[in-house]
């Protein structure tokens, strides 16, 4: 099951893939940005996109959120020591925080001259 879910696209594919054929041009990255833009400036014309976009932000935090308490709990347990399969352990999970699954979501916000809040 799990080799199966590895080929099937991703969340992000996906919800790139259904602005795509609702014809919002997101080929480049930076076009799904400018999409981005479009659907927060607009949130009463692109609803659905909109409150998308905004889960898959939330989906965006809960995993930061994980990460940092599984660094914690980390380091709790081993300290700085290396961690399993010869990771650096604390000092590597901690470059994951900055990692995104969305980042165009994310980098859309500093292009909006106003709050995306309707």
């Amino acid at each position: 099951r799990l080799t199966k879910r590895f080929n099937e696209p991703t969340l992000g594919e996906v919800f790139w893939s259904l602005l795509g054929r609702n014809g919002f041009a997101v080929q480049t990255h930076e076009e799904r940005v400018q999409a981005t833009v479009e659907i927060l400036t607009h949130p009463e014309k692109y609803a659905d996109y909109f409150i998308m976009q905004d889960l898959l932000i939330e989906h965006d935090e809960n995993i930061v959120m994980w990460r940092y308490h599984h660094i914690l709990m980390v380091e709790r347990m081993l300290g700085m020591k290396k961690g399993t399969g010869g990771s650096e352990g604390v000092g590597y999970l901690m470059t994951t925080l900055s990692k995104k699954f969305f980042p165009e979501l994310w980098e859309a916000r500093t292009h909006l001259k106003v709050s995306p809040l309707p």
